[in-house]
């Protein structure tokens, strides 16, 4: 990184992977056909990337989340929200909702899941107020994401 100070050195590179499970809020799992997921941890950045194939819809409720991060998010928040990002960058077999600009991934304080959520079209009280739920989907629903978020 050049120079010879202390404070110019990467100390804290690691890649690896995680194996990303879609539950509900209160921790009931969806049957998933496939599941991979990969991490890049620079100094206290995490970024993960996943895919996620289900089986069945069946066994759970609201409020989805993906668990199993490979690092727990840092306890800090800027207002009232989390400093992460992350979005889903193809899904397919969804049911029919106006998920507006698509769905977003938060990264909980203190937790290892990212929350879904999205803004239906039109509303713009609040961005990423509406949890994504097991309705939402199929038996053969496919999705890929990617998020940031602080250790």
């Amino acid at each position: 990184l050049g120079g010879v100070g202390s404070a110019n050195k990467l100390d804290d590179y690691e890649e690896g992977t995680w194996t990303p499970n879609l539950t509900d809020g209160s921790g009931n799992s969806l049957a998933q056909a496939g599941q991979t997921g990969h991490y890049t941890k620079i100094g206290n950045m995490v970024y993960v990337m996943f895919a996620l194939a289900l089986s069945s819809t069946s066994g759970a409720g609201n409020g989805l989340l993906i668990g199993g991060l490979p690092f727990t998010v840092r306890n800090v928040s800027h207002g009232s929200g989390e400093p992460s990002g992350g979005i889903l960058t193809f899904a397919n077999n969804l049911q029919s909702t106006d998920f507006g600009s698509g769905v977003i991934l938060r990264a909980n304080n203190a937790s290892a899941h990212l929350e879904m959520k999205y803004t239906p079209g039109g509303a713009q009280t609040s961005i990423g107020g509406t949890n994504l739920n097991t309705s939402n989907l199929s038996s053969s629903t496919y999705m890929t994401g990617s998020c940031w978020y602080s250790v």
